[in-house]
């Protein structure tokens, strides 16, 4: 499991240092840096820093996702402080919270995140792996799609605990 965060860390970094702003570089390295994060959510052995890196990383392939627009530009810059709080204070902290809201509204039309309807952990697993695999799916739609929303609500989901 340690190799899967290793591999998922150096090819984040690979694609960030290298520059490339190309839909075809994009549409080959996003998906398997979300393939990654998801097999790491998703293994019950998994320790609670692969699992932080794995949000990160999810918020950073929605960073790289994002279509150049207005609303983008607000979406960016609440990503990436949510981004810095996940990893300088929690996951889980209000601040953290407050950004990844935020960004969400800004990619939802103004409004703020609803958890499905869901019924137990296992449909709410269920829900964020299927939108991580419509997160894939949209890379191939060009960047108008929902891909950055997508992996928004997965991380949300992961990190917002299911109402009862």
């Amino acid at each position: 499991m340690k190799n899967c965060f290793v591999v998922l860390t150096l090819l984040a970094s690979a694609l960030f240092l290298s520059g490339r702003s190309e839909a075809r570089d994009l549409a080959e390295d996003l998906p398997k840096i979300i393939q990654t994060a998801s097999s790491v959510l998703f293994d019950r052995s998994a320790s609670t820093e692969q699992i932080l890196g794995a949000l990160v990383h999810l918020l950073d392939a929605a960073l790289l996702a994002l279509p150049q627009s207005a609303q983008a530009t607000d979406a960016r810059k609440n990503l990436e402080a949510a981004r810095t709080e996940m990893k300088d204070s929690s996951p889980l902290s209000d601040k953290a919270y407050r950004y990844l809201d935020q960004a969400y509204r800004a990619l939802n039309a103004g409004k703020s995140f609803q958890f499905p309807e869901v019924h137990s952990i296992e449909e709410a697993k269920a829900h964020i792996k299927d939108l991580l695999a419509a997160s894939v799916a949209g890379l191939k739609k060009g960047p108008e799609a929902p891909t950055s929303r997508l992996l928004l609500e997965s991380v949300i989901m992961v990190v917002t605990p299911m109402p009862r």
